[in-house]
């Protein structure tokens, strides 16, 4: 996969902390967490160190933050796979401008409403 597209978008539509949660367990640059459990075991499991991934949280007004991280490793917390990273970049878009996003657009349904899946597989034909 080439360095300009993501292995994966992560939804962060709740606004979970995860860094603050994490941190508090003594688990550093934490970006994203999935259970061990249900649908959300199956996602994500073949991320590589290195590998490019988005995350989009909902911020003030109608402003999308998109965080752009290099996956590092994926750590056990209880019920928890939390995904640790280095932190590339960050960028702020009203949803009208994401919706129209070459790669963000993939967080949104037709009606602009974020997509109710917590990970979205980057596909090449994109």
């Amino acid at each position: 996969m080439p360095k300009s597209t993501p292995a994966f978008l992560f939804n962060n539509c709740g606004k979970r902390p995860h860094q603050g949660i994490y941190s508090r367990r003594r688990i550093q640059n934490a970006f994203y967490d999935l259970n061990k459990f249900g649908i959300q075991a199956k996602q994500a499991t073949d991320l590589c160190r290195g590998d490019e991934c988005i995350v989009a949280k909902p911020s003030d007004g109608d402003q999308i933050v998109f965080e752009h991280y290099r996956f590092e490793r994926e750590i056990e917390s209880g019920d928890e796979r939390v995904l640790c990273r280095k932190r590339v970049k960050a960028e702020s878009l009203t949803r009208a401008a994401a919706t129209r996003h070459r790669i963000y657009r993939r967080f949104f349904n037709v009606n602009h409403h974020f997509k109710r899946q917590a990970t979205i597989r980057w596909k090449s034909e994109w």
